[in-house]
């Protein structure tokens, strides 16, 4: 059941699993979720435009987003719920399991794992995106909306941007550096937690370990909105670009590189030993859907 490591049995894992998470009807959660982003983000966004009379960045909706507590804790356990069916469990799976090798099966689930949450955050980018394509430009620099509108219009509407995109981004970087640190972050953070929930499932504690991501999460988000150094005690602090920054001061509060690399080296860890529970692991004791 151990044989060789087989790319090919890899591919055929991972292909198995992928085609699975793109038709699961928990799919729908994912339009779900992009109606509040809608409402908080979006609309804000095109309103204050519109007032204006002035294009958004096509970035700045998605970096607002990427940028939200409330966004981060959806988008997290929307996606731990979109995986909780994985690994499959079936009728089949001891001799699906059998005739890829198990080093091949669990090395096929990790590859999986990162591509649907790479599928996933290009989705929830794409439906965020067509919703202000037509009030946007493609240019590396933050539109007038952001970084002035406040200061114009605030007094007037009474809406405000500075709730959106906060100065700590557009203050420190260009939009494309925001959107693509604040991608990374929110992807590895996102990781973090599926790869902390997957390993509960070869424990037999797949329920214990979404009750605990849940918890940690909620918690985290807690902190952030009490604005509470414990915050970076939790990963969620870490999904979160602008909490890295001071608001005016070329300054961090917590270097994002150290985010970057505590993410890497707890994914690396949690690969490590789920790749050595599945080797040993009674297939009967893998937990199937709790969702």
């Amino acid at each position: 059941m151990n044989m060789k490591v087989n790319i090919k049995n890899i591919l055929l894992v991972v292909r198995s699993e992928y085609v699975k998470f793109l038709f699961t009807p928990k799919m729908i959660l994912i339009p779900v979720i992009l109606i509040p982003m809608r409402e908080w983000v979006v609309i804000p966004l095109i309103k204050a435009a519109e007032e204006m009379d002035m294009p958004i960045n096509i970035l700045e909706p998605c970096i607002g987003i990427f940028n939200s507590w409330l966004g981060v804790l959806l988008m997290t356990m929307v996606f731990i719920i979109l995986i909780s069916s994985f690994p499959t469990v079936d009728d089949n799976m001891l001799f699906y399991i059998s005739r890829m090798g198990r080093k091949n099966w669990i090395t096929g689930e990790l590859v999986f794992l990162l591509i649907s949450g790479i599928t996933y955050w290009v989705i929830i980018i794409a439906g965020v995106v067509v919703q202000t394509a037509q009030v946007s430009f493609i240019n590396n620099g933050w539109s007038i909306v952001i970084t002035d509108h406040d200061k114009l219009y605030s007094d007037i509407s009474g809406l405000k941007t500075i709730g959106i995109i906060p100065p700590n981004l557009y203050f420190q970087m260009t939009p494309c550096r925001a959107f693509f640190h604040s991608s990374g972050l929110l992807l590895l953070g996102i990781l973090f937690c599926a790869m902390m929930f997957f390993m509960g499932s070869l424990y037999s504690r797949k329920l214990l370990f979404f009750v605990i991501t849940a918890i940690q999460v909620a918690t985290g988000c807690g902190f952030i909105a009490i604005e509470n150094m414990g915050e970076w005690l939790f990963p969620i602090s870490h999904s979160m670009l602008y909490l890295h920054y001071n608001t005016y001061f070329r300054a961090y509060i917590f270097p994002p590189w150290i985010s970057f690399v505590i993410f890497i080296a707890a994914w690396t860890v949690f690969a490590v030993i789920i790749y050595r529970k599945a080797l040993k692991v009674n297939l009967d004791m893998i937990g199937g859907d709790i969702i």
